[in-house]
């Protein structure tokens, strides 16, 4: 790895080193465990211990694969030859060489997720990790006697002191944060302030609000901090097209991108809708064999077939051509579903690609209807983190969208202008080891590493578009493009409660509900499942506080007029102000300072 001595060249040199892998590893084609821990080094050098700790994770696997007798996991490693990783190594020396290596490989994947697990906070996984790494020097000192191992030992030990000074100072927790940027690579985050970007979401919303457009507008700023500046931060919002009524209904949007908990038939596949609340004879159930998948409506169907959820028909009935991947071709443009459906220009997907793809005519054209092993991962039975299920299931609803479209899942209809609440992207100075980045995206080594890996490798056996490290899914999967995701849900995701225990069972992302802001009086009213609706909000429904001066006082209360803004709300706004400030402070990024929670406040310092 280049070395100098500023810390500038040193942050473009890693950047570099970094492009030069990923398209090594491209031009490679198959999943080769070398370069990706390099790669991994990297990311740990330019403090991206998240994506450190996916490559770390991938070889470990891999590692654990040569070690164990029992099934690790599908995916499969090649060495540079194109043969099985380390299929060579062992050739004149026998098995024990080959064991010899994958230890230390292991060693070397377990120094970087450790370091990684303690850099983000996810402490009780940096401790297993500890004992794990430990345990290998250990095997690896008492085993081995060729001299050109024992000559690498001295690397792999590493002093600890300062990870355990770290590790027994601190709350054991599996969860962490990370780095939540648009990284400086990538090309695929658009100017959401932009008169382009403006003008294809009101393109959106004219199908679904006949009385709303999208304009940019002022909201309060925080510093990193979450403390008010008098800065502006200027986002997009939801703006009356013309006067609006009480009870009047101004927007009608369902959304596909909806992640469902529980594996049963009462919910609505595509848009979570609750199936006794639809007569009999509108629930639809999907056509491909051995599949349980239910829809609300011939719509949903219809719109999943096109989106998310092909059915796996290879025959020819009643006369109708059967889905059999035919006209993946066509999908590619973002049209989503029937002629009527939303459509956001999708056009940059790959345009910069030179190596060829398989075509999804190549691979599997439904491979994830009626595919039992892929709907079982992230849906635990007994869960006690279902509001990270919800997410992690909303990414896999992502990659099964992307595959199906054919169209990268950040230039999605569903996804391309989604909020993220990003930090700024890092400059060559933020390379300074003691300089702190603002970690804020939750990290969960579960959620993060685990699945994701298990749920690309499972998919991957009926679509190699899909299998970790290849061509194809470091151009359009690679984990920076999740974490991306992971941020987008994160800020804009919404879910709703089973109604038997409790815990959050359905979430969604909603491109177009989403672009209102947030007030703890807020002017319309929405309904929680299914398709989204705005509602303006009659006098008796409006918040009940002490207007300033210009403000309606609730009963001189008309509707909303024309060029006012929407205001949703993301928090429950019967919840007294301290209550509700502390519950949307992850959401706003510091206290929340409309008009109500100011008046509120003062009064409660006030008394």
């Amino acid at each position: 790895m280049p070395d100098s001595g500023t810390a500038e060249p040193d942050f473009f040199q890693l950047l570099l080193h970094r492009e030069w892998l990923t398209e090594k590893m491209i031009w490679h084609g198959k999943c080769y465990p070398d370069f990706i821990l390099q790669r991994a080094r990297v990311y740990q050098a330019l403090q991206y211990h998240d994506l450190a700790a996916f490559d770390a994770y991938t070889v470990y696997t891999l590692c654990q694969k040569e070690l164990s007798d029992e099934f690790v996991t599908d995916l499969v490693a090649h060495d540079l030859d194109g043969r099985p990783w380390l299929e060579s190594t062992g050739e004149g020396f026998g098995n024990e060489r080959r064991i010899h290596t994958a230890r230390y490989e292991k060693l070397r994947a377990l120094a970087i997720l450790m370091r990684c697990f303690v850099q983000m906070g996810a402490t009780a996984d940096a401790v297993k990790m500890r004992q794990e790494l430990r345990e290998e020097v250990s095997v690896l000192k008492n085993t081995n006697s060729d001299d050109w191992l024992s000559t690498k030992l001295p690397y792999t030990e590493l002093d600890m002191n300062d990870i355990d000074r770290v590790l027994y100072a601190s709350t054991m927790s599996h969860f962490g944060q990370s780095r939540r940027e648009v990284y400086s690579w990538s090309s695929y985050e658009p100017d959401r302030n932009s008169t382009d970007s403006v003008v294809e979401l009101n393109k959106y919303l004219s199908v679904i609000s006949s009385s709303l457009e999208a304009k940019v507008t002022a909201l309060p700023a925080f510093d990193t901090l979450g403390n008010a500046t008098e800065d502006k931060s200027y986002q997009l919002g939801l703006f009356a097209k013309t006067d609006l009524q009480p009870r009047q209904e101004v927007l009608n949007e369902k959304s596909l991108l909806t992640a469902i908990r529980p594996l049963e038939d009462a919910i609505c596949d595509a848009c979570g809708q609750e199936l006794e609340e639809i007569p009999f004879e509108d629930v639809r159930q999907c056509d491909g064999d051995d599949c349980d998948v239910t829809f609300c409506s011939q719509e949903c169907k219809d719109r999943a077939a096109k989106e998310y959820h092909r059915p796996n028909i290879d025959e020819e009935e009643d006369g109708d051509v059967a889905w059999n991947g035919e006209d993946a071709e066509d999908d590619i443009g973002g049209t989503s579903g029937d002629e009527h459906a939303p459509s956001i220009d999708t056009t940059n997907y790959e345009d910069q690609n030179t190596q060829e793809e398989p075509s999804p005519l190549e691979t599997s054209s439904a491979p994830i209807c009626g595919n039992t092993d892929l709907s079982t991962i992230g849906r635990p039975t007994n869960t006690t983190t279902p509001e990270w299920d919800l997410y992690f299931l909303l990414l896999t609803r992502t990659i099964a969208m992307s595959l199906t479209q054919s169209i990268h899942p950040l230039s999605l209809p569903s996804t391309k202008y989604l909020w993220g609440d990003f930090n700024p992207t890092p400059t060559p100075t933020t390379l300074d080891p003691h300089h702190k980045h603002h970690l804020t995206l939750p990290f969960s080594p579960l959620h993060n590493l685990q699945y994701t890996l298990d749920y690309f490798t499972t998919l991957s056996l009926s679509d190699p578009r899909a299998t970790p490290y290849s061509p194809h899914w470091l151009r359009t999967f690679d984990f920076w493009i999740l974490q991306t995701l992971f941020a987008k849900f994160r800020g804009v995701a919404n879910a709703t409660q089973s109604t038997f225990d409790g815990k959050p069972e359905i979430a969604s992302v909603h491109p177009g509900w989403c672009l209102a802001n947030h007030s703890c009086d807020p002017n319309v009213r929405w309904t929680p499942k299914g398709t989204r609706k705005f509602f303006v909000r009659t006098r008796e429904e409006r918040a009940e506080y002490k207007r300033g001066e210009g403000g309606d006082d609730g009963d001189e209360w008309t509707g909303i007029k024309a060029g006012e803004e929407i205001f949703s709300h993301y928090t429950d706004i019967r919840l007294p102000v301290q209550e509700r400030r502390e519950r949307l402070k992850e959401v706003l990024g510091g206290d929340c300072r409309c008009e109500r929670c100011v008046v509120e406040s003062r009064d409660v310092a006030g008394h």
